[in-house]
C-alpha cells in the first residue's frame, strides 16, 4: 500500500472544486491510503479561524474531509512544508501539493509528487 500525503492547498482544492480525475490518479498508483500531518490540520484550523468567509468555508470542508484520514504527528522541521518534506523523505510517501516551492523541494529529493496542471492532476516522479 502506498501512502499519499496531502497538504492543505491540495485538501482545499479536492474538497471545494471538481477533482479533475483525482480518483484516476489514485487508481493509477494502486492501493493508496490518504494521510495528513497534524500540522496540516492545524494550518487548516488557522485558515478557518482567520480567513475571509469564502476561504473559511473552504478550510472547514477540507477539515471535515481530513478528519476521515489517517492523521500523523511528525515534528522534524521548522514549518509545515519542512515537516512534509522530512516525513516524505523518511516515510517514502507520495505527496500531493499545489505549492510550487514545496514541489520543487520534493522533486530535488526524488520524491513523487501529485500536482495540478490545468484542469487535471499530474504525477511527477517514480511511483
Amino acid at each position: 500500500m502506498v501512502l499519499l500525503l496531502l497538504d492543505s492547498s491540495f485538501l482545499m482544492l479536492i474538497t471545494n472544486s471538481p477533482t479533475y480525475g483525482f480518483e484516476d490518479v489514485k487508481n493509477s498508483i494502486g492501493k493508496v491510503e490518504l494521510v495528513v500531518l497534524k500540522d496540516v490540520v492545524n494550518e487548516l484550523l488557522s485558515i478557518s479561524n482567520l480567513a475571509s468567509t469564502k476561504r473559511r468555508r473552504e478550510a472547514e470542508r477540507a477539515l471535515q474531509y481530513a478528519s476521515k484520514l489517517k492523521c500523523v504527528t511528525f515534528s522534524e522541521g521548522v514549518d509545515v512544508d519542512d515537516k512534509i518534506l522530512n516525513y516524505a523523505k523518511v516515510g517514502g510517501v507520495i505527496v500531493a501539493t499545489l505549492d510550487n516551492n514545496l514541489r520543487n523541494r520534493l522533486r530535488s529529493f526524488g520524491i513523487t509528487v501529485i500536482f495540478q496542471r490545468g484542469n487535471r492532476f499530474v504525477t511527477e516522479g517514480v511511483t
